[in-house]
């Protein structure tokens, strides 16, 4: 059972109340926020917290308790643990929350400009072709708001608290086992169920996955000068098996939905390797002004009977096209 209150404009309470053990996940944060974080103990137990990654400090310094808050700082992932301490030992209760950028945060000034030294007079260059100005990759990039929320075929099988039928797609979104953009990546579990298919969907923060896909609006990305989509992926190695995934872009709204996607690209399934690789899904041409689902997963268990384990890392839009 979660609860949540907002105290003041830039101030949220989440007041957990959960199985020891669990990895709780949270509906995104703005930088800035203070995050108050609550353990249930009971008269013999004693919270240590700690920071696993992200950014983010604790209010008053204060670590220990039933009950601390944290003030985030940057956008990305945090992962704050609670070591709960017992005279049978110590077990640990793992919080996540996405921290999204703040819109309204003023922008830093500029650096006054640096006077230039003094060169010798040199020819003026020779008139050249002409190219259109690049885009740059921070501008470009609007996949830092999305969050892996939609859930589909085996995805929605299964129960994280029952340890005979665990779900069908486990997804540690705030994972730090050797990420490719530190502090954290995604770690993905697939165990096959019943309809021999999952799928996992980036949809915006403010689509409810429940209701129609489609019912929200998504990007406008059009004027972005973006060309593809990248990111880093990498397979475990399983009995000597190393996963299959197919990569999507786009798509995933409802046909009936009064937000249409404005365009869907689906990639070839790739066989993953042990360490970091890239993928590129290539949008130029595309209609990109209701980008709804920028980034889909797709496993089946025809081309994972064992199940499967992979990671991915440092999603992002790019200006630059994908490379033949």
């Amino acid at each position: 059972m979660r609860k949540f209150r907002i105290l003041g404009s830039a101030s949220l309470v989440l007041c957990l109340l959960a199985p020891l053990f669990a990895r709780i996940k949270y509906a995104p944060v703005k930088a800035g926020q203070i995050v108050e974080l609550t353990e249930k103990l009971g008269s013999d137990a004693e919270g240590q917290w700690k920071i696993k990654s992200g950014k983010a400090t604790f209010v008053d310094g204060k670590t220990t308790g039933p009950k601390v808050k944290v003030i985030t700082s940057e956008p990305g992932v945090l992962v704050v643990t609670c070591d709960i301490v017992r005279p049978r030992g110590v077990t640990i209760s793992v919080h996540e929350i996405k921290v999204l950028p703040d819109p309204n945060a003023p922008k830093p000034a500029d650096p006054p400009p640096a006077t230039p030294p003094v060169k010798p007079a040199v020819p003026p260059p020779q008139p050249g072709p002409q190219h259109p100005p690049q885009v740059a990759p921070q501008e470009a990039n609007a996949f830092d708001s999305m969050v892996p929320s939609g859930y589909m075929g085996d995805a929605v099988e299964g129960d994280a608290n029952n340890p005979q039928n665990p779900p069908g797609l486990d997804v540690d979104d705030g994972n730090i086992d050797q990420p490719d953009s530190p502090p954290a990546c995604t770690k993905i579990t697939y165990r096959p169920k019943k309809l021999g298919w999952a799928a996992l969907a980036y949809l915006p923060p403010d689509a409810d996955p429940k209701k129609t896909w489609g019912e929200t609006r998504g990007e406008d990305l059009t004027k972005r000068g973006i060309q593809s989509l990248r990111l880093m992926v990498r397979g475990v190695n399983q009995n000597s098996f190393l996963p299959k995934v197919q990569f999507k872009s786009g798509g995933n709204t409802a046909p009936t939905a009064p937000n249409r996607h404005s365009y869907q690209v689906t990639g070839p399934t790739i066989q993953l390797a042990e360490v970091w690789q890239p993928v590129c899904i290539d949008l130029r041409g595309q209609d990109l002004s209701n980008t709804f689902s920028p980034l889909t997963l797709v496993v089946t268990r025809a081309n994972n009977p064992r199940g499967a384990v992979f990671y991915i890392d440092t999603v992002h839009f790019s200006p630059d096209p994908c490379q033949k």
